[in-house]
């Protein structure tokens, strides 16, 4: 892991970065993670040629992981907040940008925030989640980049809408 560096968004391999527009949304209530491709109309077919669909049994076995790892750090981290702090959580759409490293075997290696949701809770259920994982085994080797590991770009969006008397006492 020395001398382990973020790569510059847009360049690698892994689920295409934020600028490109894809990410994740959860809702805490109901969870529901989904990917969402803002601007693009919903329809019966998808041609979409990017690393994410190309690899698609690897991010679907990533998500399989991550995605219930997330959504009970996010509950057991919004449990322990107020209701000023809750509302204060709900005032606008959560966005934690970042890059997450896996080795070529694909360990979990570490976890590079480029831009915070502005709330370090929902920022670290995303390092926990991962770390939590540890691993995701059997990743196809087009994804390991000239530096030996897998750089994958993520958006991750919390909509969250509390309602009086969810958070701590």
């Amino acid at each position: 892991m020395k001398g382990l560096q973020p790569r510059p968004q847009g360049l690698g391999t892994g689920v295409p970065n934020a600028q490109e527009g894809l990410g994740k949304n959860l809702m805490l209530g109901p969870s529901v993670i989904d990917q969402t491709i803002p601007g693009v109309r919903f329809g019966a077919m998808s041609f979409l040629n990017t690393d994410q669909f190309i690899y698609s049994t690897f991010f679907t076995r990533f998500g399989e992981q991550f995605g219930p790892r997330w959504s009970v750090y996010l509950r057991n981290y919004v449990s322990t907040l107020s209701n000023e702090q809750l509302m204060k959580l709900g005032a606008y759409d959560r966005t934690t940008q970042g890059e997450i490293v896996l080795d070529g075997e694909g360990n979990y290696m570490k976890t590079f925030i480029h831009h915070s949701s502005g709330d370090q809770g929902v920022d670290m259920a995303i390092v926990d989640a991962l770390q939590d994982a540890n691993s995701f085994p059997n990743p196809p080797k087009g994804l390991i980049e000239d530096d030996g590991y897998i750089h994958i770009h993520f958006k991750f969006t919390v909509l969250f809408q509390p309602r009086a008397g969810f958070g701590a006492n």
